[in-house]
């Protein structure tokens, strides 16, 4: 910053303030020609005016197909991309980027804004014709695996070792299946061959109690009809015969609840 003294000259702006100040750079801007090589107008009058001069819609626009002429340049494409490679394998940029989106999606409006993009998306895509098909034969396909088993099985004896939380969990759920079926009453065998008649049309066909197709006996589930969360029994009367999809899709489900979403 110029020191002030007697000695330093003044000059009026010509700009709209029309003030008169010092002479010096921290007022006006440096021009070789002008008046003690400053500008006419003061710092503050240049920016305004050129504030007001962008703001106009020919201005704006003009800027804009500029910019857009520059940017669409093959040097300057490749340029960028090779500053955006550089730049965003630094560690500073991941450490900073990872931070910035964790604390992003944390916020209320963005997370709800988020979950119902990836809602929509997901509604839209299984809407496409054979998406629903092709995720039921995959699952079913990826149950059926035995690698898949015997990885499953890996899994959760691992967890049921190394988590205290899940081997309570698994803990209550017995105790409760347990609780449900201590009245003694129990279906048998007979009652499913039983069942299996009363599921096999005129033709000689098994379907399935849910959705009516045909239903392999050798790869079925045996399903609570009313289920044993909902105070559901563990009799013959309360069972149903059913593909392994329908059964897992069903869950815990009360059967009319169930039912509406098919």
């Amino acid at each position: 910053m110029t020191t002030l003294n007697h000695t330093t000259p003044t000059k009026k702006c010509t700009g709209p303030c029309g003030r008169t100040l010092p002479a010096i750079e921290q007022y006006f801007h440096k021009q070789k020609t002008g008046k003690f090589g400053v500008t006419a107008m003061c710092k503050e009058c240049t920016s305004g005016k050129s504030r007001e001069r962008r703001s106009q819609f020919e201005v704006k626009e003009s800027i804009r197909l500029r910019s857009k002429e520059y940017r669409a340049r093959s040097e300057v494409k490749e340029h960028n991309r090779i500053y955006r490679q550089q730049y965003q394998s630094t560690t500073e940029y991941k450490q900073h980027h990872s931070e910035y989106m964790k604390e992003r999606r944390r916020r209320p409006g963005i997370r709800a804004h988020i979950l119902e993009c990836e809602r929509n998306y997901m509604r839209k895509y299984r809407e496409k014709p054979g998406v629903r098909e092709y995720q039921r034969d995959f699952q079913r396909l990826r149950r059926l695996n035995p690698k898949t088993k015997a990885h499953a099985r890996e899994y959760y004896r691992e967890k049921y070792k190394t988590d205290p939380a899940f081997r309570e969990y698994k803990k209550v759920e017995r105790h409760r299946r347990r609780t449900k079926t201590k009245n003694g009453i129990h279906f048998t065998a007979a009652d499913v061959n039983q069942q299996i008649a009363a599921q096999t049309d005129k033709n000689g066909v098994l379907r399935c109690w849910w959705c009516g197709k045909k239903l392999d006996p050798g790869n079925m589930h045996i399903d609570h009809w009313n289920p044993l969360a909902e105070g559901g029994t563990n009799d013959a009367a309360n069972i149903r015969l059913m593909h392994v999809r329908c059964n897992l899709s069903k869950g815990a489900k009360h059967p009319f609840k169930f039912g509406r979403l098919l």
